[in-house]
């Protein structure tokens, strides 16, 4: 968008649950090329949480933004299809739901491996990506959000057999 006295802001919409620096290349390209006239430039993605891009440049919810923009109008959003699950699962895949159940309850890479039948490798991709999805430090951060978000059940049957 460009306003009547040249300066420029961008709005970008990804469809995506996290985003990496590669992410913002188009918007970043449109940043260096037109200089100070260049105001700021957002990226509106299906995500949990807003990260922001170095200069002038962030990412942000695109539900968030859509109810920040209903609020201001005085409208009231449905639900939706999904029931606001992107937002409950982070952007997360069932496979890694049941990865990070398992790390909520405490099993390692190798305990993980055992139990779905993959390989301790695969395991610990899953749980690095779930650390990125949920932008989460360490297992223990990651177990903690699982657990309020309501991802982790704390039943026997959802963690496995207990070893002895």
């Amino acid at each position: 968008m460009e306003t009547a006295d040249g300066l420029i802001a961008a709005i970008e919409i990804k469809s995506a649950a996290t985003l990496q620096r590669r992410d913002t290349r188009w918007i970043t390209k449109l940043r260096d090329k037109v200089g100070t006239r260049f105001v700021g430039g957002l990226i509106l993605h299906t995500g949990p949480q807003a990260q922001p891009f170095g200069d002038r440049l962030a990412a942000v919810p695109l539900r968030e933004q859509i109810g920040t923009l209903a609020r201001r109008a005085r409208l009231s959003l449905p639900a939706g299809p999904a029931g606001g699950q992107i937002e409950r699962n982070f952007g997360l895949t069932a496979r890694e739901i049941e990865v990070l159940r398992l790390v909520s309850a405490g099993r390692s890479n190798r305990d993980i491996a055992a139990e779905l039948f993959i390989s301790a490798k695969t395991a610990s991709v899953h749980v690095s990506n779930i650390l990125a999805k949920l932008h989460a430090a360490s297992r223990t951060e990651a177990a903690a959000i699982a657990h309020r978000a309501g991802l982790a059940d704390a039943s026997p049957q959802a963690a496995g057999p207990q070893k002895p």
